[in-house]
């Protein structure tokens, strides 16, 4: 529940995610963003817990909030991502699945033992 409070920090304005979100709701809004990854990242990048990028030059999603903050990275979204390498394509996400994309990543997240 904590993850999902840090989500809320982050996106202040995120209707999808709140404060006052029910357990069963959050868990449809994180499934969500899990179907989002695979459909449009998972071709590149390692969307779950574990494994490697089947591209290289794509970092693994459970450690890709230490690369750079989750202001920036749904920002990115919100504006069509264009961020990478020269082969990443254009991805156009809807408000909702940006907050839902959002939501799995942090869900993700690695956390220090």
């Amino acid at each position: 529940m904590r993850k999902i409070a840090v989500a809320a920090f982050f996106f202040g304005a995120c209707s999808a995610v709140s404060a006052e979100t029910k357990p069963e709701m959050t868990e449809t809004i994180r499934a969500r963003g899990e179907q989002v990854a695979v459909q449009y990242c998972g071709a590149c990048h390692a969307i779950g817990k574990t494994g490697e990028s089947a591209n290289a030059k794509a970092p693994v999603f459970r450690t890709i909030l230490a690369r750079q903050p989750a202001g920036a990275i749904a920002e990115d979204l919100r504006e069509g991502l264009l961020i990478g390498h020269k082969t990443m394509p254009r991805i156009e996400l809807q408000p909702d699945d940006v907050d839902a994309l959002m939501t799995y990543l942090i869900s993700i997240q690695e956390t220090e033992s």
